[in-house]
Order: structure tokens, then C-alpha cells, then sequence
């Protein structure tokens, strides 16, 4: 399939009842080469995390000054620097190689001269006085969240952790540390989704707005279904109709969630009882999906915060081949910034 024909996707789907994530995605178009991405990069969970980053900037309109945290290609960065030419940004990333593709990424956009790239990772000591020094007003993280078997290596999901919400954890303890006041942050239903939101709240952040995908295994999930169905704290489903939906090819074990919240410094006196709802909130949609897939999502479209969005392999398909190419003369569509 060329590029030229992902820019012209099919109707949706009536087996899909929520919109789609590639139709929310125009923007990636301005991501093509000689901008690079990494062996990492997944556009369905950077997308939702971008789409969550430009409605948090939306609710700070003072906001000038954006972080990253393991940036990768730069790109939630530069999707925001693009549209908005009085902010500032800097990411971080801790592998140099990556680092290396970022700052390239960076000038290639003609962004060099208001945003610069750091090696530091979220495990380094320094990751909390670093924040304090760059006084970000908001800060993106889209960090690894998928589980991992205990004996599996490493580069399986780089480093996740037997939960999947070892580096979610890590980045919101940093944050509250560093006095960050807005925080944007993906993870999602495979990895402990409940206990992450419960770090955020105990962390002094109140959920202002969820964004969710959902979308059929891949390359990672898919090798870890047999771990994942042994872990209580992973939401997935295998509905047949949530299957056949997302992945009419047949190729798909089961679905899952791709989650960004967008979270806030919460200190009145109001703010545990506020917690404590959004955390049973997310406990109840989590449990529903997993039983009854897309059916128990589109229940939840009048929820006031919560935006949706479904993702199946069409999708996935047509965000690569936007992102990686497209016919000489099209137009770059609109930045998620708007």
C-alpha cells in the first residue's frame, strides 16, 4: 500500500462504535523524512500522547515552556513547537544514539534555536534537580509500560518491569519531587493502569482529562499474551467481537487500552475524595473492558473528561505510511496544537 492511498482512509467501520485515532492524526504527515524514528516508535501511543499534550497546553494557556521525558524522536515535542512559535521545549533521552537522532529531528524542522535535547534518563539521580533547573510548564512522558516476564530480557519492552508500571511510577515521583505542576503521562491497560493512577494521586495529581485508544496486540504485547493473562493488575480482552473489529484480518490474540492522562497539581481539601472517585472510576472501566471489550467503551462516550478513540490494524497502517511518506504535493495536515 502506498502513502498516497493511507491519506485516503475508508469509511469507519460499523463494528467499530468509536472514532478513529489515525482520523485524529492528520498532523504526523509533517513528520516525514528526513525526520527519523526509532526502532521504538509506535504512532498509536505516541499520537494519543501528543493529542493529550496539546488539549494540557490548551488548559494552561501560559504555558511556554514544554519538557519530554524519554523523548525519542522529539516528536510530542516538536508537534507542539511546530504551531506555537512563542514555546520552548527540551527533551531527554537516555540512550545517545537516540539523542543523537533527536537533535538532527530538531533541526530538520528548523526548531534547533527553541529546543534542545539531554541524555538523562528517568532513573538518574539527577532526573528531579534537572526538572527544578528547566521549570517545565508542562511536562510528556511516554515511557515503555508494557509487562514483562521475569525472566525475559530486557530490550523484550525495555525494561517495563513484571508490572508494566515501573517507569509510569518512577516519572510521577520525579515530577511531584520537582514541584512540576502539569504533567502528561501514557500508559496503559496492560500495566497495573489502576495502581499507576493511585501513584499519581498519592503523588499530589488529580486526573483532569483521559485519553484512550484501543487497539489490538503487536509486536511487543503479542509476546507476552501467555505472562499478561497470569497477571490480575492487566486489563486485556478477548471478545470476539472487539477482535474482529479491530483486527478483521484474524490476526489479533486480544485488545487492550492505550492510556495518556492529563494530570494536575491537586492540593485543596477536596483532593482525596476527587482521587479516590477517579481512581474507582478507571478500576470500573478496566473491568468492563476486560469482559466486554469495545461494547463496554462505548458506554462510556458521555463520560465527562474521558476521550476514545479505536485503533485497528487499517489504522495502525495508515499512521506508518503517513508518518514515513506520502505522494509528491499533498499538504501537511494540521498539528494537533491545531
Amino acid at each position: 500500500m502506498n502513502a498516497a492511498a493511507a491519506t485516503h482512509p475508508p469509511p469507519p467501520s460499523p463494528r467499530v462504535p468509536l472514532p478513529s485515532l489515525a482520523g485524529a492524526a492528520p498532523w504526523l504527515a509533517r513528520f516525514r523524512p528526513p525526520f527519523a524514528f526509532g526502532s521504538f516508535f509506535a504512532p498509536e501511543d505516541t499520537v494519543l500522547c501528543a493529542l493529550a499534550t496539546a488539549d494540557a497546553l490548551r488548559r494552561a494557556p501560559h504555558a511556554r515552556r514544554l519538557a519530554e521525558l524519554t523523548a525519542g524522536s522529539a516528536l510530542v515535542l516538536a508537534a507542539q513547537l511546530l504551531d506555537h512559535p512563542a514555546r520552548t521545549g527540551v527533551a531527554a533521552e537516555v540512550d545517545p544514539e537516540v539523542v543523537g537522532r533527536a537533535r538532527a529531528n530538531l533541526h530538520a524542522l528548523g526548531l534547533a534555536d527553541r529546543a534542545h535535547v539531554r541524555r538523562i534518563g528517568l532513573f538518574s539521580p539527577r532526573l528531579a534537580g534537572w526538572l527544578r533547573r528547566v521549570r517545565p510548564d508542562v511536562l510528556a512522558c511516554n515511557p515503555p509500560y508494557v509487562p514483562e516476564p521475569p525472566d525475559a530480557p530486557g530490550a523484550l519492552v525495555a525494561g517495563a518491569g513484571p508490572r508494566g508500571d515501573r517507569h509510569p511510577r518512577r516519572l510521577l515521583r520525579a515530577a511531584a519531587e520537582a514541584g512540576v505542576e502539569r504533567v502528561v503521562l501514557s500508559w496503559c491497560s496492560l500495566g497495573h493502569p489502576v495502581g499507576v493512577l493511585r501513584t499519581a494521586v498519592r503523588a499530589g495529581y488529580r486526573l483532569e482529562r483521559l485519553w484512550v485508544a484501543a487497539i489490538a496486540d503487536g509486536e511487543y504485547t503479542g509476546d507476552v499474551h501467555p505472562y499478561l493473562r497470569t497477571l490480575p493488575s492487566a486489563y486485556l480482552s478477548e471478545d470476539v467481537g472487539t477482535l474482529d473489529a479491530l483486527a478483521p484480518d484474524e490476526s489479533a490474540r486480544f485488545a487492550y487500552l492505550l492510556l495518556a492522562g492529563s494530570l494536575v497539581r491537586d492540593g485543596d481539601e477536596g483532593a482525596a475524595a476527587r482521587g479516590a472517585r477517579a481512581i474507582r472510576r478507571l478500576g470500573r472501566m478496566m473491568r468492563a473492558f476486560r469482559g466486554e471489550g469495545l461494547a463496554a467503551l462505548e458506554r462510556e462516550r458521555a463520560t465527562p473528561g474521558v476521550r476514545l478513540f479505536a485503533c485497528d490494524r487499517w489504522d495502525e497502517l495508515q499512521m506508518r505510511a503517513t508518518a514515513h511518506g506520502a505522494a509528491r504535493g499533498e499538504e501537511p495536515g494540521e498539528g494537533p496544537g491545531g
